[in-house]
């Protein structure tokens, strides 16, 4: 019976714990979304930010606001950063 009940506990708990990556959106990073990836995320203003993301080996920076998405620049070959 202790062991049974431990194995539920144990289950139950990595069960809450997935869903709660998956919710906050976690496992994206974990490479199980192999489409979309946040690539980086750089907020202007308490409702502004600027996000770039990787979309099917594609690049794109998306302006976002509390009422818009909108989409800036977009490259088909990774962004190099300059040292």
């Amino acid at each position: 019976m202790g062991v049974s009940l431990y194995i539920f506990a144990v289950a139950v708990a990595l069960a809450i714990t997935f869903a709660f990556l998956k919710w906050n959106g976690s496992l994206n990073n974990l490479g199980i979304n192999k489409r979309l990836r946040l690539v980086e995320r750089m907020y202007l203003g308490p409702r502004q930010q600027v996000v770039l993301i990787e979309l099917d080996g594609e690049e794109h920076l998306l302006g976002v606001s509390s009422n818009s998405i909108d989409l800036l620049f977009s490259v088909k070959s990774n962004i190099q950063e300059i040292k």
